[in-house]
């Protein structure tokens, strides 16, 4: 499980960053990774010397959709744990309940 101070702590790394949502673009020999006009990080993705691919278009995908995948899920994760402890605060109610009689 996820603590709040982990989902807390990547929240605010989430929050330090180039607000979202992030595109990419290739250019020469690499890919730009840009909010709107403001390019954010540019990643080297030629090869190595043995000929393999230093980065993925696959890998740049998916640091594209971490910066608006990553709220989501954090969003998501929390509404879940609220969800979560409002049944057990229910569950238990049921409880007193059914041994109250």
């Amino acid at each position: 499980m996820i603590t709040n101070e982990e989902l807390t702590a990547m929240q605010e790394v989430i929050d330090a960053a180039t607000p979202g949502p992030w595109t990419s673009n290739l250019a020469n020999r690499g890919n730009i990774i840009r909010n709107g006009e403001t390019n954010v990080l540019y990643i080297y993705s030629g090869t190595d010397d043995s000929g393999h691919a230093i980065i993925r278009i696959k890998d740049i995908d998916l640091i594209t959709n971490a910066r608006t995948d990553w709220p989501r899920c954090i969003t998501a994760l929390e509404e879940a744990y609220e969800e979560n402890a409002a049944l057990h605060a229910r569950v238990a109610e049921l409880e007193n309940e059914f041994t109250e009689t």
